[in-house]
């Protein structure tokens, strides 16, 4: 998306002061640049709007709308059609050699191998510092095809942090659970192709607010990436019909664990609660208390304490009804 832009830049004889941070500017978000409005780039590269259109016209565009046109093109072009990423991937899962599962199970590990490139542990960590440290509510939204990974993250949420709200795709409820949002609450909100208008206007609507927004998303181009204070990102490797989870699904696990072990004080007495009042509700066939072997798990997890070969099974013996 930035090559054309790039190339263009690099054909100017010579820059002006105020063209020189345009340009920076240009580098520091190109990930974002085909999401900003001539407002936001005029206030974050502190030149005028006047600059911004003037520079754009040098640079062989028609005027503003022009630039952003091409940009936007350029990035569509990058993300692609989920039909288009289907067509590849059943190439690959259909002629390669070997059975299916094995193909398949590799392209996951793939995926698995570049969410953990993308996402160092220092960033899955502030996330996690940031959702601890929040001194409002929490809120969880994700539709569609992100839907999944949202519920998810807030079952476990759930546990470890009182009160915290799954934002549904029925708008009435949606409308009324939005009515008390404040500064000091929190939104993590899942977004992966096609990016679904709700879940984008929500996401407006925190940052509006001046809540954090912390969002999981395909794409370092995501339009949604725009309001993120912090975001992870699971990069798409291949697709099925829809776009894969598997990676998405890790990375909301992981920061579960560094949640659980941020609150760990309080973390055996909250899955004792739980256990109490599903027993009381009869939710389980198998009534019991899981804290202890929850909270070993997390021991475990934590400090590494498994030897090389020996299984986290064998290790925690059978759990008791």
């Amino acid at each position: 998306m930035f090559e054309d832009l790039s190339n263009r830049i690099n054909k100017l004889p010579k820059l002006t002061k105020a063209e020189s941070k345009l340009v920076a500017y240009f580098q520091e978000i190109k990930d974002q640049l085909a999401l900003k409005n001539i407002y936001e780039i005029s206030d974050g590269a502190r030149v005028s709007v006047a600059t911004v259109t003037r520079f754009v016209s040098r640079l062989g565009y028609d005027d503003f709308l022009d630039f952003k046109k091409q940009l936007k093109q350029a990035l569509l072009s990058k993300v692609g059609s989920q039909w288009e990423n289907y067509q590849k991937t059943r190439a690959e899962l259909l002629g390669g050699e070997g059975e299916l599962w094995t193909r398949f199970s590799n392209l996951v590990i793939n995926e698995l191998k570049a969410a953990h490139a993308t996402n160092p542990p220092e960033r899955l960590a502030k996330v996690a510092e940031m959702i601890h440290q929040t001194k409002g509510a929490i809120y969880v939204i994700g539709q569609m095809n992100s839907y999944a990974i949202a519920y998810f993250f807030w079952q476990q949420l759930a546990i470890l942090c009182p009160g915290a709200v799954f934002l549904d795709n029925q708008a009435g409820n949606l409308v009324h659970k939005l009515l008390g949002i404040k500064k000091d609450d929190l939104v993590f909100a899942v977004s992966y192709t096609s990016y679904s208008q709700q879940t984008t206007a929500v996401i407006r609507e925190f940052a509006e607010k001046g809540s954090q927004v912390v969002i999981l998303t395909d794409s370092d181009v995501s339009p949604v990436s725009r309001w993120a204070d912090a975001q992870l990102v699971v990069p798409l490797e291949w697709n099925a019909i829809m776009s894969s989870r598997c990676s998405g699904l890790m990375l909301v696990e992981a920061l579960v664990l560094h949640l659980a072990q941020l609150r760990r004080d309080e973390l055996g007495d909250r899955v004792e609660r739980v256990q109490l009042l599903s027993n009381k509700l009869n939710v389980f066939d198998h009534p019991g208390s899981r804290r202890d072997v929850i909270m070993r798990r997390l021991d475990l997890i934590m400090d590494d304490a498994l030897e090389p070969g020996e299984s986290q099974s064998q290790d925690l013996g059978p759990e008791k009804g």
